[in-house]
């Protein structure tokens, strides 16, 4: 068998009834399945020598907000936020998504009870399949052990963007930028580059600026990588959700010049770029 890339556990019984009538057998019949099998999945994939990338648990915004007939199912929960937190602790990868009712597909759909959440939508709002996929995303970034990948993933990259950034920093080549056309060539450059490290492509391979980023490969990581690019060269912080929410390149660079500070531009921002970019049109 291939080796395991990740677990995605997300097991269900649930049995409502209110803790004073709650026998053993009950507790344990909604127990079992997430504690036990949380449990045998961490037992069996805890070596160090083949770390998983990711082991997301899904728990309940139940949770978090109680609800007087399903403590037992709380008490499941609790049990993987206890256990995602140990295995933390020793440098494994591990998250929870406490996630409330999803419309359209997955349990609630196929058993028709649509009509009971309804009537409780008011304490949270219903999700949908794709802020599940989103919310899985977060938790798979969330869950990693950084402080053992990040410097791999550094290094990965920074390679990457040293041929295309070979001619100074980011920062520094907008600090010398006249116009926004500029400005936004030099912030395409470096963030093809960073793409490119981050899908594994040939300097030749340019990013396709007309497809959202997801549908060339980028997952839950690379995007990761593409939000820390922003974060280190503008100071700008783009949600993974964003990048993962069908942007293409394009997109994201308009987002980052819409927020570019004037300091950061000093050049391209003051009102004789503006004058001198009309005059050349004019021209």
């Amino acid at each position: 068998m291939p080796a395991i890339a990740g677990v995605a556990f997300g097991p269900l019984v649930l049995q409502d009834f209110m803790f004073k009538n709650m026998d053993l057998s009950m507790l344990e019949m909604v127990l079992a399945p997430k504690v036990t099998g949380a449990r045998l999945l961490n037992e069996r994939l805890s070596d160090p020598a083949n770390p998983l990338d990711f082991f997301v648990m899904f728990s309940s915004f139940v949770m978090v907000s109680g609800n007087p007939g399903q403590a037992a199912y709380s008490a499941t929960n609790a049990y993987t936020h206890a256990l995602a937190q140990q295995r933390r602790a020793r440098g494994m990868a591990a998250s929870t998504i406490d996630i409330g009712a999803v419309f359209g597909v997955g349990f609630i759909a196929r058993a028709g009870r649509e009509h009971e959440v309804e009537v409780v939508k008011f304490i949270f709002n219903e999700v949908n399949d794709w802020e599940l996929h989103a919310l899985f995303a977060e938790a798979v970034v969330a869950g990693r052990n950084w402080a053992t990948k990040d410097v791999e993933l550094s290094d990965h990259h920074t390679k990457g963007e040293d041929a295309a950034g070979a001619v100074g920093s980011v920062k520094d080549q907008l600090l010398k930028a006249e116009t926004m056309d500029e400005v936004r060539t030099i912030i395409l450059d470096g963030l093809s580059g960073r793409i490119r490290g981050a899908l594994q492509l040939t300097a030749a391979d340019e990013p396709n600026l007309t497809v959202p980023l997801i549908d060339q490969g980028v997952d839950s990581l690379s995007a990761f990588t593409v939000g820390s690019w922003f974060t280190k060269n503008l100071n700008i912080d783009i949600p993974l959700l964003k990048i993962l929410g069908g942007a293409s390149v394009p997109d994201l660079i308009d987002e980052a010049v819409s927020r570019l500070t004037p300091e950061a531009i000093p050049l391209a921002h003051s009102p004789w770029s503006e004058i001198a970019a009309h005059s050349a049109t004019a021209a």
